[in-house]
């Protein structure tokens, strides 16, 4: 059985099924089969967690060819995460039936599964989340500041205008929401850029390492929604005193 890889690269032009392999010149081995391509995942360490570059054999044909009879790992997988446990008893009692115990007590072997690696990867990851979205709150913050310091600075700027808009009959009510809307669309643009912006790094890194690129769309509408609200919050301020300038004031600003 080749993995899609060697597949690849021993037979780019020709059908792999029937055809015959040189090992080193040692015995030659025919294809019967080629595996699906595997995902690339973060857990790799070179080649060990793929298939894809790997060439599997019957172990008897291993044990006639090379006279080696050691067999000391053995891989498998089971059906389901919440079959793990289940298949782990079913391979240490077949082992247990093949092979005996010390004793007739004792384990000859023990079987290991990923649980613990994967938990130590979700604490990590984890504490990465909780610690990224700190930095998130904090960065929020700051733009917010930034924000409502260029609608101020609008504000003072646009004074004379507002000043004309109230005399001509419009309403405080009117003055409030043109600001707030005008802070929402600078956030959410801001926002838009941003995921945008994180979307091609994800597909640039996606496509120099081989890992699989997620964007994930709750993400993307929580980070709009964080963009509109940051515009709604801080935008509040410079709009209410937008609001409330007086019109005589305001059309004798210079």
């Amino acid at each position: 059985m080749l993995g899609a890889g060697v597949a690849a690269d021993l037979f780019p032009d020709a059908p792999a099924l029937g055809a015959l392999i040189s090992i080193e010149n040692w015995f030659e081995l025919e294809v019967i089969g080629i595996l699906a391509p595997e995902q690339n995942s973060l857990l790799e360490v070179g080649e060990e967690f793929t298939v894809d570059d790997r060439v599997f054999l019957p172990i008897s044909t291993l044990e006639r060819v090379t006279r080696f009879d050691v067999v000391s790992i053995l891989w498998g997988e089971a059906v389901s995460l919440r079959e793990i446990e289940t298949a782990k008893r079913q391979i240490l009692a077949i082992l247990d039936a093949n092979h005996g115990r010390f004793d007739g007590v004792h384990h000859k072997f023990a079987v290991h599964d990923w649980a613990q690696l994967l938990s130590t990867i979700e604490s990590t990851t984890g504490t990465i989340t909780a610690m990224v979205s700190v930095l998130g709150i904090i960065s929020l913050v700051v733009a917010g500041i930034g924000v409502m310091n260029i609608m101020l600075v609008s504000v003072r700027e646009r004074t004379r205008e507002i000043g004309t808009r109230k005399a001509l009959g419009a309403q405080p009510a009117a003055i409030l929401n043109q600001f707030v809307v005008e802070a929402v669309l600078v956030c959410g643009g801001g926002g838009l850029a941003g995921v945008g912006l994180a979307a091609a790094v994800i597909a640039l890194i996606a496509e120099l390492t081989g890992w699989p690129g997620l964007v994930s769309w709750p993400t993307v509408r929580l980070a709009f929604l964080l963009s509109f609200g940051t515009g709604l919050v801080f935008g509040l301020y410079p709009a209410s005193r937008a609001a409330r300038l007086p019109p005589v004031e305001a059309l004798r600003h210079d």
